[in-house]
């Protein structure tokens, strides 16, 4: 806690030192809870891994503060009680070029000529953990294509940051195949992720008349991952993009405001100014 009489800042500054020194000292607790030999206890701890890892992200990606993060971290401790740990059908590591593990990889089992619809799996996957490492269950005997997906940066950034569009690499969707047989699990798999050059795109939203609107939401989505864009008076600035296809979503002034307009995007090294108009 704060000291009485401290400012607002420094009492922010003090409740955030203090979050990261506990969540240091939380994931220090992780390895041996991992071989802890009591089943219930590891896949506790490893449920709140995931999900902090999870919240994390998502606050990063959001702009929100390292306080507003560890306040996720501490929250997925709620969400994971009384998690059971799951048999993995398929299991293994996500890495980067370089052998480091990729955290809060996004890893989706795709079952060959169908959708990826796993039980027991959101949204047809999982997300890595602190290793990398992952865990797929409920899988029916049969093949599949197991894809990872994730991001190094965010995908956003202020219109007026100048150094945001200088030649960066992003991760690209990475995929392998793997058999899944009745009487035993498939052998670990570890998933390298590929590295290719990233661009920016600039842009604008304005309504029929040509003003600018500052009012608006914006959301990027692309395969496996979504995120919110910054809106300063109607600019928006896209960062570190693969060359691609991608969907800029746009919505009404509040939290739950309705779609306005959906607007693919195709990014190239030689991408021009992008104007979405909301009629």
């Amino acid at each position: 806690m704060a000291p009485a009489g401290a400012g607002p800042t420094v009492a922010a500054d003090m409740e955030a030192a203090g979050a990261v020194k506990g969540l240091s000292a939380w994931h220090d607790l992780l390895p041996s809870a991992r071989t802890c030999r009591n089943t219930e206890v590891r896949a506790f701890f490893t449920s709140i891994d995931n999900l902090g890892r999870l919240y994390w992200l998502q606050s990063r990606m959001h702009g929100q503060s390292i306080w507003r993060g560890a306040r996720y971290l501490l929250l997925a401790s709620v969400s994971a009680t009384g998690a059971a740990g799951p048999e993995c059908a398929i299991q293994g590591r996500v890495i980067d070029p370089g052998g480091a593990p990729v955290a809060s990889a996004a890893v989706r089992a795709i079952r060959a000529g169908s959708l990826p619809v796993p039980r027991g799996s959101p949204s047809g996957g999982v997300t890595a953990d602190l290793r990398g490492e992952f865990c797929l269950s409920g899988l029916d005997p049969g093949e599949y294509l197991i894809r990872a997906s994730a991001r190094s940066s965010p995908p956003s950034a202020s219109p007026g940051c100048a150094e945001c569009c200088v030649l960066t690499s992003e991760f690209v969707p990475t995929a392998y195949r793997v058999r899944v047989e009745s009487s035993r699990n498939a052998p670990p798999v570890t998933i390298a992720m590929r590295r290719v050059p990233a661009y920016c795109v600039r842009g604008e939203v304005v309504d029929s008349s040509g003003r600018l609107r500052g009012d608006a939401g914006l959301v990027l989505s692309a395969d496996g991952w979504s995120a919110s864009v910054f809106n300063e008076g109607g600019r928006f600035l896209l960062t570190s993009l693969p060359a691609g296809e991608y969907r800029l979503t746009v919505t009404g002034p509040g939290r739950f405001g309705r779609v306005l307009v959906q607007r693919a995007i195709r990014v190239t090294p030689r991408m021009r100014p992008v104007t979405v108009i909301v009629r």
